[in-house]
């Protein structure tokens, strides 16, 4: 497992693939909509149960957020703070 300084910890488990149900009607560059989660999302001690998703790879809990594709060093007092970057890039549908 790997721990952060604030204390969150991941680490490799096991799981059945659950294929997805809804599609997102997103397309093109710089483009995002809130969905509601299926279930609450815990991040740094706060429950989420919505989650603006972009076209550029990045689930953000604290505001849809499109302009942000830059990869920046992290953490930053500034913006994007409160998302998931598991594409984090200037993508293109």
């Amino acid at each position: 497992a790997r721990a952060d300084a604030f204390g969150n910890a991941c680490a490799p488990a096991a799981y059945s693939w659950i294929d997805g149900t809804k599609k997102v009607a997103l397309s093109g560059d710089e483009d995002a909509t809130t969905i509601t989660l299926p279930f609450p999302v815990k991040l740094y001690g706060v429950s989420y149960s919505t989650t603006s998703v972009t076209t550029n790879g990045m689930l953000d809990f604290l505001a849809p957020r499109v302009g942000d594709y830059a990869n920046t060093d992290l953490p930053t007092a500034h913006n994007p703070n409160g998302f998931v970057a598991a594409l984090w890039d200037d993508l293109v549908l």
